[in-house]
C-alpha cells in the first residue's frame, strides 16, 4: 500500500465504549490495521442516533485521518416494515444522500472507497460518493448477508425476495465485493453467481486492544455473548458443565432460556464493552458457540486471537463442519460439536492446557494491518 494512499470508508458505527457490537469492533479493527500501513483516512460514520454524534467522533478520531458524521434516514425507531419500505427506497432514489455529501464539502479525491455493510445504508451513500468520483475504484466490505441474515440457504424463500434484491442492486455498484469470511463469500458465490467473479473475502482480524499478558486467572470457564435458542443451543454446554467434576462456567450475556439451576454455572447480564474488556481479563480458558441457524461466525471468537487465552469452539448446525474446517486455518482454536460428551472432554483437556504462546503465525497472517491490507488489495480468493 502506498503511503500516501487516501481511502474513504464509510460504515454505520456507535461508540466503542458503550454500545459497540462485535461489528464496530471489526471496523475499527480496520481501522487500525489502515492506520499503521500509513493510509490517509476519511471515515464516514453512518449515525442512527445524531446526538450521540460528539461521543462517536471522540471513539474514532485517533483511528482516521478525519471522522464526519452522517446522518441516518433509516432512523433507529422505526419498525420493520417501515425500515424495509425506507431500505428498498434508498435502493433507487439517492438524492439526500449525495446532499448531505455535498454540505460536507469534500476537496481530496481519494484513491480508494470502501463500504461496510451492513448496514445497508452504506450503499447509497457510497453510491453518492461514486457520482462524486466515478472513476475511483468503489469495494464493498461485507461481514453480514442480508438475505441470508440469520437462516441458512436452504432456508431462503420468497419472504426474503426483497432482501435478495435489495444486494443484487448494491453488487452491481461494486468493483470488488469482499466478504468477512472464507465461509460467506462461498455461500453467496452460489447465490449470487451472476456477481461471483467480483467476490472474493478477508479474515478477521485479531483485537489489538485485547491483547492481555495475564499471570494469574480465574478457574472458570467464561461465555461471553447472546445465546438465544434461535440462533446458539448453550445447554449442551450447561450440561457438560454440570456433570463435569471441578469444571465452573461464567456467562455474560442476554438469552431467551434460563440457566438457573445448572451446577457450576453462574449468568450475568450482558455488560458494556468497557466492563466486558476488564471482565475478560480473569479468564484464561472461554467458549464460542457457533450459530447453528445461519452461516454467520461470531466475530468476538476471533478478537481474543493474540491474547495467551484458550480458546474452544463449539460448533453446531448444518455449516459446522464447513465452519469448522475454515477455522482450522487460523491454527489458533480448539474444537468440539454441541454435543455434551464431546463439550465434556473438550473442557476437561482445556482445564489442563498451558496458556497459548505459539504468536508468531497469528501476528502474520491475522494482524489488523495485514487484514486491512488484503482488503485494499482485493481480498483473498
Amino acid at each position: 500500500m502506498s503511503n500516501k494512499m487516501r481511502i474513504f470508508l464509510i460504515s454505520e458505527a456507535k461508540s466503542l465504549e458503550t454500545n459497540a457490537t462485535s461489528s464496530h469492533i471489526m471496523i475499527a479493527n480496520l481501522l487500525r490495521g489502515l492506520r499503521k500501513d500509513k493510509a490517509q483516512i476519511s471515515f464516514f460514520v453512518i449515525c442512527e442516533e445524531i446526538l450521540n454524534k460528539e461521543e462517536i467522533v471522540q471513539s474514532f478520531i485517533e483511528l482516521a485521518d478525519e471522522v464526519y458524521v452522517l446522518k441516518s434516514f433509516y432512523g433507529i425507531a422505526t419498525g420493520k416494515y417501515k425500515r424495509m419500505w425506507k431500505m428498498l427506497k434508498s435502493c433507487g432514489t439517492i438524492k439526500k444522500y449525495d446532499q448531505e455529501f455535498r454540505e460536507i464539502h469534500l476537496e481530496q479525491k481519494p484513491d480508494l472507497m470502501i463500504s461496510h455493510c451492513p448496514s445497508y445504508e452504506a450503499i447509497p451513500y457510497s453510491r453518492a460518493l461514486k457520482k462524486i468520483y466515478p472513476d475511483v475504484p468503489f469495494y464493498q466490505y461485507w461481514s453480514d448477508p442480508i438475505a441470508l441474515s440469520g437462516i441458512t440457504p436452504e432456508a431462503y424463500n420468497y419472504k426474503r425476495w426483497i432482501f435478495s434484491f435489495m444486494e443484487k442492486r448494491a453488487f452491481k455498484y461494486a468493483d470488488k465485493i469482499i466478504f468477512g469470511t472464507k465461509t460467506l463469500m462461498d455461500v453467496q458465490k452460489k447465490m449470487y453467481p451472476k456477481f461471483a467473479e467480483k467476490m472474493s473475502y478477508v479474515d478477521v482480524a485479531y483485537g489489538e486492544k485485547e491483547i492481555i499478558q495475564q499471570t494469574t486467572y480465574k478457574q472458570e470457564f467464561l461465555y461471553a455473548g447472546g445465546y438465544y435458542s434461535n440462533i446458539r443451543n448453550i445447554l449442551p454446554l450447561c450440561e457438560a458443565v454440570q456433570e463435569t467434576e471441578g469444571i465452573a462456567l461464567d456467562v455474560y450475556g442476554n438469552g431467551d432460556v434460563s440457566l438457573e439451576g445448572y451446577r457450576g454455572v453462574t449468568s450475568y447480564d450482558r455488560v458494556s464493552p468497557t466492563v466486558m474488556k476488564e471482565t475478560e481479563k480473569q479468564y484464561k480458558n472461554v467458549v464460542c458457540i457457533l450459530n447453528h441457524s445461519c452461516v454467520q461466525i461470531p466475530g468476538k471468537l476471533f478478537y481474543d486471537m493474540y491474547s495467551d487465552k484458550n480458546i474452544l469452539v463449539i460448533t453446531d448446525g448444518p455449516y459446522g463442519n464447513e465452519i469448522g474446517e475454515y477455522l482450522k486455518t487460523y491454527k489458533r482454536f480448539h474444537f468440539c460439536e454441541n454435543k455434551k460428551e464431546a463439550i465434556i472432554t473438550a473442557l476437561k483437556q482445556m482445564q489442563n492446557m498451558e496458556h497459548f504462546k505459539d504468536k508468531k503465525y497469528i501476528q502474520e497472517n491475522f494482524s489488523p494491518q495485514k487484514v486491512a491490507n488484503d482488503l485494499v488489495n482485493g481480498g483473498l480468493l
